[in-house]
């Protein structure tokens, strides 16, 4: 997760913390991204940390395209939210 978060804030120049304050839409935010920004770097982070973990071996190769699909089509603001469950996602 926090190679998500690292590729997800390289790709807004930003640090990781000053991302996680910013998702959190709390009054700490040093900056705003409107959701569709945010979103595409959350998803460009999260392919990012998939590639590296098969890279490294973390995840087993015949994983990793079932995650990139997932990180691909999830709703990540409601899982960032809270909004939605594992349940959820597997029916």
């Amino acid at each position: 997760m926090l190679d998500g978060l690292d590729g997800a804030a390289c790709r807004l120049h930003t640090t990781r913390e000053e991302l996680v304050l910013s998702i959190g839409g709390g009054s700490l935010a040093p900056r705003h991204w409107d959701p569709h920004t945010i979103d595409v770097a959350l998803r460009a982070g999260l392919l990012r940390s998939v590639d590296e973990a098969e890279r490294r071996g973390d995840i087993p190769s015949f994983a990793a395209p079932v995650l990139r699909d997932l990180v691909q089509r999830l709703p990540l603001e409601r899982l960032i939210r809270g909004g939605i469950s594992l349940r959820d996602l597997l029916g």
